[in-house]
């Protein structure tokens, strides 16, 4: 039989942090916690998990870091299990099923990872069409400037006394950024 070790955790409280070194599984007892990754300083949640089921074993399955960090997402009572206790309901069991969790524990750390590189690249997607947006607007407040000088320009009366006075409003009223738009626009 398994010593029971209960722990109380607050709504909002973490439980263990990703790359956190493992050295208890937990079992819900009451309430609810939440698993979720960090990519570039934001939470992405993995999975809302309630009472009876387990968290936090694959650390102590293949001794590696966390995989992921878990929050409590209400106030939650668990169960500890530790390294110890695991590790003799393993040697316990059927040696296949040390071979089975060893190879389910592989799956979920390649599926963490897979999860993890998605969520850095939709960062990175979303990230990039604000800027996208940004430039067009900018381009666009630049184009319309643009046109506005021209528009004003060729107005004028096109005689030879006012071809001389356009080329001198041209060379005055053109700036870098209109040029800018201009070279743009012609390739």
């Amino acid at each position: 039989m398994i010593e029971r070790l209960t722990e109380k955790f607050n709504a909002g409280e973490l439980i263990f942090a990703e790359q956190d070194l493992g050295d208890f599984a937990y079992v819900i007892d009451q309430g609810e916690v939440e698993i979720f990754i960090q990519v570039d300083g934001n939470d992405h949640v993995l999975n809302t998990l309630l009472p009876s089921q387990m968290f936090g074993e694959l650390a102590l399955i293949d001794n590696s870091p966390r995989s992921a960090s878990a929050r409590a997402k209400t106030n939650v009572v668990v169960n500890k299990i530790s390294n110890e206790q695991l590790q003799t309901i393993i040697q316990n069991a059927d040696p296949i099923v040390g071979i089975l969790l060893t190879s389910v524990t592989g799956y979920f750390r390649s599926e963490s990872e897979r999860i993890k590189i998605h969520q850095y690249c939709e960062t990175l997607e979303h990230q990039i069409k604000i800027r996208q947006e940004s430039m067009e607007e900018a381009f666009a407040e630049i184009h319309s400037r643009w046109l506005f000088r021209w528009n004003w320009l060729f107005s004028l009366h096109f005689n030879d006394s006012g071809n001389n006075r356009m080329r001198k409003l041209i060379k005055k009223r053109l700036d870098c950024s209109n040029l800018l738009v201009l070279i743009l626009k012609i390739k």
